[in-house]
């Protein structure tokens, strides 16, 4: 299940970062329409792009938080096997 958010969120890093560069050679005033909350939101280049990057950041930030948990339990588990191997056998 961590696995798995873990990929949606990197494919949705990576969407936005897809966005931010098709958007970038337009022209700052041009506009742009934001979804948010099924609603559909009217902002400027300008005041999409760093709210963008503030998505991204976050997005990055939850993806190592997960990361990190599937490392700790990688290893909970690495340490169960050893002390049980005997029984296993």
């Amino acid at each position: 299940m961590l696995v798995q958010k873990l990929v949606e969120l990197e494919d949705e890093k990576r969407e936005n970062e897809l966005v931010i560069e098709s958007i970038s050679k337009l022209e700052d005033t041009r506009k742009c329409w934001r979804l948010v909350n099924g609603g559909l939101i009217e902002k400027t280049k300008v005041e999409v792009v760093p709210e963008m990057r503030v998505v991204i950041n976050n997005l990055s930030a939850v993806a190592n938080q997960i990361t990190s948990s599937l490392q700790a339990v990688r290893s909970e588990i690495k340490n169960l096997e050893s002390a049980y191997e005997h029984i296993m056998r």
